[in-house]
Protein backbone atom coordinates (compact mmCIF):
# COMPACT_ATOMS: atom_id res chain seq x y z
CA UNK A 1 0.00 0.00 0.00
CA UNK A 2 2.87 2.42 0.77
CA UNK A 3 4.47 1.66 -2.59
CA UNK A 4 1.10 2.20 -4.26
CA UNK A 5 0.91 5.66 -2.68
CA UNK A 6 4.32 6.62 -4.07
CA UNK A 7 3.48 5.17 -7.47
CA UNK A 8 0.15 7.01 -7.52
CA UNK A 9 1.86 10.32 -6.76
CA UNK A 10 4.39 9.69 -9.52
CA UNK A 11 1.66 8.86 -12.06
CA UNK A 12 -0.30 11.91 -10.96
CA UNK A 13 2.76 14.10 -11.58
CA UNK A 14 3.26 12.58 -15.05
CA UNK A 15 -0.38 13.14 -15.93
CA UNK A 16 -0.25 16.74 -14.70
CA UNK A 17 2.81 17.43 -16.88
CA UNK A 18 1.05 16.03 -19.95
CA UNK A 19 -1.47 18.87 -19.94
CA UNK A 20 -4.24 20.45 -17.88
CA UNK A 21 -7.01 18.73 -19.79
CA UNK A 22 -5.51 15.24 -19.65
CA UNK A 23 -5.28 14.95 -15.86
CA UNK A 24 -8.28 13.99 -13.72
CA UNK A 25 -7.23 15.37 -10.36
CA UNK A 26 -10.31 14.08 -8.56
CA UNK A 27 -9.67 10.52 -9.69
CA UNK A 28 -6.03 10.63 -8.59
CA UNK A 29 -6.98 12.23 -5.26
CA UNK A 30 -9.67 9.61 -4.64
CA UNK A 31 -7.26 6.79 -5.46
CA UNK A 32 -4.63 8.30 -3.16
CA UNK A 33 -7.11 8.59 -0.28
CA UNK A 34 -8.14 5.00 -0.87
CA UNK A 35 -4.52 3.85 -0.65
CA UNK A 36 -4.02 5.87 2.56
CA UNK A 37 -7.06 4.26 4.22
CA UNK A 38 -5.95 0.84 3.01
CA UNK A 39 -2.46 1.43 4.36
CA UNK A 40 -3.84 2.41 7.79
CA UNK A 41 -6.01 -0.71 7.97
CA UNK A 42 -3.11 -2.92 6.91
CA UNK A 43 -0.87 -1.41 9.59
CA UNK A 44 -3.51 -2.12 12.25
CA UNK A 45 -3.93 -5.70 11.01
CA UNK A 46 -0.15 -6.07 10.97
CA UNK A 47 0.19 -5.08 14.62
CA UNK A 48 -2.67 -7.36 15.65
CA UNK A 49 -1.22 -10.36 13.79
CA UNK A 50 2.25 -9.68 15.23
CA UNK A 51 0.89 -9.64 18.77
CA UNK A 52 -1.03 -12.87 18.25
CA UNK A 53 1.94 -14.55 16.60
CA UNK A 54 4.38 -13.54 19.35
CA UNK A 55 1.98 -14.71 22.07
CA UNK A 56 1.35 -18.06 20.38
CA UNK A 57 5.06 -18.59 19.65
CA UNK A 58 5.89 -17.85 23.30
CA UNK A 59 3.33 -20.37 24.54
CA UNK A 60 4.47 -23.09 22.14
CA UNK A 61 8.18 -22.59 22.81
CA UNK A 62 7.68 -22.47 26.58
CA UNK A 63 5.65 -25.70 26.57
CA UNK A 64 8.17 -27.51 24.38
CA UNK A 65 11.12 -26.30 26.46
CA UNK A 66 9.53 -27.39 29.75
CA UNK A 67 8.54 -30.73 28.24
CA UNK A 68 12.11 -31.33 27.02
CA UNK A 69 13.57 -30.34 30.39
CA UNK A 70 11.18 -32.66 32.23
CA UNK A 71 12.24 -35.58 30.01
CA UNK A 72 15.98 -34.81 30.15
CA UNK A 73 18.13 -37.47 31.88
CA UNK A 74 19.54 -36.53 35.26
CA UNK A 75 22.98 -38.13 34.84
CA UNK A 76 23.68 -36.88 31.32
CA UNK A 77 22.04 -33.45 31.51
CA UNK A 78 21.27 -32.04 34.96
CA UNK A 79 24.52 -33.31 36.49
CA UNK A 80 26.49 -31.52 33.75
CA UNK A 81 24.27 -28.45 33.30
CA UNK A 82 23.79 -26.18 36.34
CA UNK A 83 20.23 -25.09 37.01
CA UNK A 84 21.20 -21.42 36.84
CA UNK A 85 22.61 -21.82 33.34
CA UNK A 86 19.46 -23.59 32.14
CA UNK A 87 17.24 -20.84 33.56
CA UNK A 88 19.40 -18.12 32.01
CA UNK A 89 19.26 -19.70 28.58
CA UNK A 90 15.52 -20.31 28.82
CA UNK A 91 14.76 -16.75 29.95
CA UNK A 92 17.02 -15.26 27.25
CA UNK A 93 15.40 -17.35 24.50
CA UNK A 94 11.93 -16.42 25.72
CA UNK A 95 12.84 -12.73 25.77
CA UNK A 96 14.12 -12.89 22.20
CA UNK A 97 10.99 -14.68 20.98
CA UNK A 98 8.66 -12.24 22.73
CA UNK A 99 10.44 -9.05 21.68
CA UNK A 100 12.77 -9.58 18.74
CA UNK A 101 11.64 -12.49 16.58
CA UNK A 102 8.52 -10.91 15.09
CA UNK A 103 10.05 -7.45 14.61
CA UNK A 104 13.20 -8.80 12.97
CA UNK A 105 11.21 -11.04 10.63
CA UNK A 106 8.82 -8.24 9.66
CA UNK A 107 11.62 -5.73 9.06
CA UNK A 108 13.39 -8.24 6.85
CA UNK A 109 10.18 -8.97 4.95
CA UNK A 110 9.39 -5.27 4.47
CA UNK A 111 12.85 -4.47 3.20
CA UNK A 112 12.84 -7.41 0.79
CA UNK A 113 9.37 -6.65 -0.57
CA UNK A 114 9.96 -2.89 -0.78
CA UNK A 115 13.28 -3.21 -2.57
CA UNK A 116 12.02 -5.98 -4.85
CA UNK A 117 8.92 -4.05 -5.92
CA UNK A 118 10.95 -0.94 -6.71
CA UNK A 119 13.50 -2.87 -8.72
CA UNK A 120 10.82 -4.86 -10.58
CA UNK A 121 8.98 -1.68 -11.55
CA UNK A 122 12.19 -0.06 -12.81
CA UNK A 123 13.12 -3.16 -14.80
CA UNK A 124 9.60 -3.32 -16.23
CA UNK A 125 9.84 0.16 -17.78
CA UNK A 126 13.36 -0.39 -19.12
CA UNK A 127 14.14 -1.99 -22.47
CA UNK A 128 14.82 -5.71 -22.45
CA UNK A 129 18.53 -5.35 -23.21
CA UNK A 130 19.01 -2.82 -20.39
CA UNK A 131 17.15 -4.98 -17.88
CA UNK A 132 19.10 -8.09 -18.92
CA UNK A 133 22.43 -6.29 -18.53
CA UNK A 134 21.70 -5.62 -14.83
CA UNK A 135 21.03 -9.26 -13.93
CA UNK A 136 24.67 -10.02 -12.92
CA UNK A 137 24.48 -7.36 -10.22
CA UNK A 138 21.37 -8.99 -8.75
CA UNK A 139 23.14 -12.35 -8.79
CA UNK A 140 26.05 -10.76 -6.90
CA UNK A 141 23.64 -9.32 -4.29
CA UNK A 142 22.08 -12.75 -3.72
CA UNK A 143 25.56 -14.27 -3.42
CA UNK A 144 26.53 -11.72 -0.76
CA UNK A 145 23.36 -12.55 1.17
CA UNK A 146 24.19 -16.26 0.98
CA UNK A 147 27.68 -15.66 2.35
CA UNK A 148 26.31 -13.46 5.15
CA UNK A 149 23.76 -16.08 6.27
CA UNK A 150 26.36 -18.84 6.38
CA UNK A 151 28.82 -16.69 8.31
CA UNK A 152 26.22 -15.52 10.85
CA UNK A 153 25.16 -19.10 11.65
CA UNK A 154 28.76 -20.19 12.28
CA UNK A 155 29.58 -17.14 14.40
CA UNK A 156 26.41 -17.55 16.48
CA UNK A 157 27.31 -21.15 17.24
CA UNK A 158 30.87 -20.13 18.15
CA UNK A 159 29.62 -17.36 20.46
CA UNK A 160 27.19 -19.65 22.28
CA UNK A 161 29.85 -22.34 22.65
CA UNK A 162 32.31 -19.84 24.16
CA UNK A 163 29.68 -18.50 26.58
CA UNK A 164 28.83 -22.05 27.62
CA UNK A 165 32.50 -22.75 28.33
CA UNK A 166 32.75 -19.58 30.43
CA UNK A 167 29.69 -20.54 32.49
CA UNK A 168 31.01 -24.07 32.94
CA UNK A 169 34.37 -22.82 34.24
CA UNK A 170 32.66 -20.34 36.55
CA UNK A 171 30.37 -23.02 37.97
CA UNK A 172 33.35 -25.29 38.74
CA UNK A 173 35.18 -22.75 40.88
CA UNK A 174 33.16 -23.01 44.14
CA UNK A 175 33.17 -26.82 44.28
CA UNK A 176 36.71 -27.43 42.94
CA UNK A 177 38.53 -24.43 44.41
CA UNK A 178 40.68 -26.50 46.79
CA UNK A 179 41.54 -29.11 44.17
CA UNK A 180 42.51 -26.46 41.64
CA UNK A 181 44.88 -24.74 44.05
CA UNK A 182 46.34 -28.05 45.27
CA UNK A 183 47.21 -29.16 41.75
CA UNK A 184 48.51 -25.74 40.71
CA UNK A 185 45.95 -25.45 37.92
CA UNK A 186 45.00 -21.83 38.53
CA UNK A 187 46.99 -20.56 35.56
CA UNK A 188 45.55 -23.25 33.30
CA UNK A 189 42.02 -22.42 34.39
CA UNK A 190 42.54 -18.70 33.87
CA UNK A 191 44.05 -19.35 30.43
CA UNK A 192 40.97 -21.36 29.42
CA UNK A 193 38.70 -18.65 30.79
CA UNK A 194 40.55 -15.91 28.89
CA UNK A 195 40.40 -17.99 25.71
CA UNK A 196 36.63 -18.42 26.11
CA UNK A 197 36.15 -14.69 26.76
CA UNK A 198 38.27 -13.82 23.74
CA UNK A 199 36.29 -16.18 21.50
CA UNK A 200 32.92 -14.84 22.68
CA UNK A 201 34.05 -11.22 22.28
CA UNK A 202 35.42 -11.75 18.79
CA UNK A 203 32.30 -13.64 17.66
CA UNK A 204 29.93 -11.00 19.07
CA UNK A 205 31.90 -8.19 17.45
CA UNK A 206 31.86 -9.91 14.08
CA UNK A 207 28.14 -10.57 14.42
CA UNK A 208 27.08 -7.11 15.55
CA UNK A 209 29.41 -4.87 13.54
CA UNK A 210 31.77 -6.45 11.05
CA UNK A 211 29.44 -8.80 9.16
CA UNK A 212 26.60 -6.28 8.92
CA UNK A 213 28.93 -3.57 7.68
CA UNK A 214 30.53 -5.97 5.20
CA UNK A 215 27.29 -7.06 3.57
CA UNK A 216 25.57 -3.65 3.73
CA UNK A 217 28.47 -1.87 2.03
CA UNK A 218 28.64 -4.39 -0.80
CA UNK A 219 24.89 -4.49 -1.37
CA UNK A 220 24.79 -0.67 -1.30
CA UNK A 221 27.61 -0.57 -3.86
CA UNK A 222 25.72 -2.92 -6.19
CA UNK A 223 22.51 -0.89 -5.82
CA UNK A 224 24.51 2.30 -6.50
CA UNK A 225 25.76 0.82 -9.76
CA UNK A 226 22.17 -0.05 -10.67
CA UNK A 227 20.92 3.46 -9.88
CA UNK A 228 23.75 5.00 -11.90
CA UNK A 229 22.97 2.73 -14.85
CA UNK A 230 19.27 3.58 -14.69
CA UNK A 231 20.00 7.31 -14.48
CA UNK A 232 22.40 7.23 -17.42
CA UNK A 233 19.88 5.33 -19.52
CA UNK A 234 17.19 7.88 -18.64
CA UNK A 235 19.45 10.76 -19.68
CA UNK A 236 20.56 9.29 -23.01
CA UNK A 237 17.18 7.84 -23.93
CA UNK A 238 15.17 9.84 -26.45
CA UNK A 239 11.75 9.19 -24.96
CA UNK A 240 12.82 8.71 -21.33
CA UNK A 241 11.80 5.81 -19.14
CA UNK A 242 8.51 7.05 -17.71
CA UNK A 243 8.08 7.57 -13.95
Amino acid sequence: AQLSESLGLALWGNAAEAGPGRCNHRAFLGALLLFVVLNGNLLWINEWVCGRFAKHAGFVFHDQALSSLAKAPIDRFFDKQPVGRVLNRLSLDMMQIDSATVSVFLNLLRNLIGTSMQQIYILFILPVWAAASTLPLYVVIVFFGYLYCGTVVSLTYSSKASLSTMQELTSQLPSAHTTIRANGACNVLMARYRCAIDGATRANYLLSAACKSWVSLRVTLCLSFLVAAFAMHAMVSVHGVGV
